[in-house]
């Protein structure tokens, strides 16, 4: 996975020393699978990332950091993924619940397709 512009800040300076060491530590294969490093899978090339386990980049501690092809990687982080985006539409939701007016003449809206007409 590439690091999101708006997270490089998060990371030390020295990652890609970091990312090197894990690679060679783990024989240039993922941790989860086994598949080579710049190998071909399914007419992709295989192209390992460094997995933070606890998807804190600044925890660069060995148990958290992992090689993962990008199969396992997504694997792996995909209920994290989930998480975040039901807490960034929960934060939206709110952030915009205070923005919404009743039509002119009424009162609450008595349905949710009622209300989805409104937003």
């Amino acid at each position: 996975m590439p690091i999101l512009p708006e997270n490089k800040k998060r990371y030390p300076e020295n990652w890609w020393e970091i990312r090197k060491r894990i690679l060679e530590e783990c024989g240039n294969k993922c941790e989860f699978c086994g598949v080579e490093n710049k190998t071909v899978r399914d007419g992709s090339i295989i192209c390992l990332t460094i997995a933070d386990l606890d998807h804190t980049p600044e925890n660069c501690e060995r148990e958290n950091l992992r090689a993962l092809c990008q199969r396992c990687h997504n694997r792996y982080d995909a209920w994290h993924r989930a998480e975040t985006r039901r807490q960034r539409k929960q934060k939206e939701t709110r952030l915009r619940a205070p923005l919404l007016r009743y039509p002119q003449g009424s009162g609450p809206l008595e349905s949710w397709s009622e209300w989805r007409r409104y937003v």
